[in-house]
């Protein structure tokens, strides 16, 4: 309003002053008319002046929402970040890691160890964080022959306990009673060559104890004489074995070659085939061969007490089991992968399974990634089929004893197997053998 009082003013004196001046009527319409478009336009630029002066404040106090996205703040971060990466990776290295050693073999194939960090101004020690896991081969059946052969683990530590307040240590004889107080009554050669202490009392040593080899082919696998032959001469190496270690050894009967009635998938019974037992190789060839006619029962208690049943079942992948049952008979079981690697010295012929086919961790991939980097095929193939036989002849794994160190583990074939031909036994496991049966012959 000021505006326009002003132009108003100033036509009205412009118009006074022409006037006196002698200009006419028209002229001072025309100026008349001129101010005003000019005032107009003047007016409209102050009007459109002050809407956008009031919209911008508006968006500047918040009347607009700005996203990250428009002021580009991923970009901005990212930019900012990468060196700061470069730098993590280069403070960080494996030793600001400390790493105990690997635990038992699980179930699935796996051992477990903890890793602790101790750099820690280590920025991202993840990226450079040692494996936990690795893979391994089980040992099925471990369990069982400790508890039939001296009770449960837990069971022998209390009785170690109260041994240690009670017992009084003497002369280890045959009478069953643990004389020496180290825990096993009627330990080690206490009656000599020829004779065994049995329930207390030497007698003259049985020659109906005896270990019978099987090479047992599904229908689906080729009875390869080739492998025939060689699994003999393993298992007389074997045998020799345990005689050069022990200074006796156990009477072995003639291999037999079993063609079963079944193919590998069957035995393994793991899409409910018709008349096999649920997931378990084992028990499906155990039925099998005493149908046969062999020396085994699935009924532990009667298990034949003059037997030990030592099987190589082609199918059986990475099968690994043994046990010594309630009677005093034996039964051990290997599958064909740690034999394949052992006699080609290569995984080619190793099916990609495990326990199961559904089983993650398959044996082609344990035997391409552990066995043949460790150089150590032929003890994970050869060395397991000693230990497995060892566990039918009732030898613990060193931690079945008390006061075993993880050095036992790698002098004994009883421990890490791996390391046959270059590994012997304990002298808990020779105290062992000292009360078999089955260890009759010295040749």
């Amino acid at each position: 309003m000021k505006i326009f009082t002003g132009i108003a003013k100033g036509i009205l004196e412009h118009y006074r002053t022409k006037r006196n001046r002698g200009i006419t009527g028209i002229q001072i319409l025309l100026l008349s008319i001129l101010f005003i478009v000019v005032a107009s336009i003047m007016f409209l630029g102050v009007l459109l002046f002050n809407l956008y002066s009031q919209k911008s404040t508006a968006e500047s106090e918040g009347g607009l929402e700005v996203t990250p996205a428009q002021l580009n703040v991923n970009d901005k971060d990212v930019k900012s970040e990468t060196p700061k990466k470069e730098k993590e990776i280069l403070s960080c290295t494996s030793s600001s890691w400390s790493c105990g050693l690997f635990g038992k073999c699980s179930g699935s194939g796996q051992q477990i160890r903890d890793c602790i960090l101790i750099d820690t101004e280590c920025s991202n020690p993840d990226l450079v964080k040692p494996e936990t896991v690795q893979i391994c081969i089980l040992d099925i059946g471990t369990d069982d022959d400790k508890n039939s052969r001296r009770g449960s683990r837990e069971m022998k530590e209390n009785d170690n306990q109260q041994e240690q307040v009670t017992c009084t240590p003497t002369t280890e004889i045959c009478d069953g009673i643990d004389n020496d107080c180290n825990g096993l009554a009627d330990n080690g050669d206490l009656c000599g060559v020829g004779q065994l202490c049995l329930n207390g009392n030497c007698e003259a040593a049985d020659p109906n104890y005896k270990v019978q080899p099987v090479i047992f082919f599904p229908t689906d696998y080729i009875a390869d004489q080739d492998m025939v032959n060689y699994l003999k001469e393993k298992f007389e190496e074997i045998r020799q074995f345990y005689l050069n270690e022990n200074g006796v050894t156990f009477t072995m009967l003639r291999p037999q070659v079993v063609s079963g009635n079944n193919d590998h998938e069957w035995y393994w019974c793991v899409n409910q085939q018709q008349g096999c037992i649920t997931d378990n190789f084992e028990a499906n060839v155990i039925r099998e061969l005493k149908n046969k006619g062999f020396p085994v029962e699935e009924d532990w208690n009667i298990y034949p007490a003059d037997k030990v049943t030592w099987v190589v079942a082609f199918g059986g992948g990475g099968y690994a089991g043994g046990r010594q049952y309630p009677t005093g008979g034996g039964f051990s079981m290997l599958g064909d992968a740690g034999i394949y690697a052992a006699k080609d010295g290569s995984c080619g012929k190793i099916l990609d399974y495990y326990y199961s086919p559904e089983e993650p961790n398959n044996i082609k991939d344990v035997c391409q990634n552990t066995w043949l980097p460790s150089g150590k095929e032929y003890g994970f193939g050869i060395g397991a089929l000693g230990h497995e036989l060892g566990h039918a002849f009732g030898m613990p794994h060193p931690d079945g004893y008390s006061g075993t160190t993880p050095q036992d583990w790698e002098e004994t074939i009883m421990g890490n197997h791996w390391n046959y031909p270059n590994t012997g036994l304990l002298q808990q496991d020779k105290d062992i053998l000292a009360q078999s049966a089955f260890f009759n012959v010295i040749s």
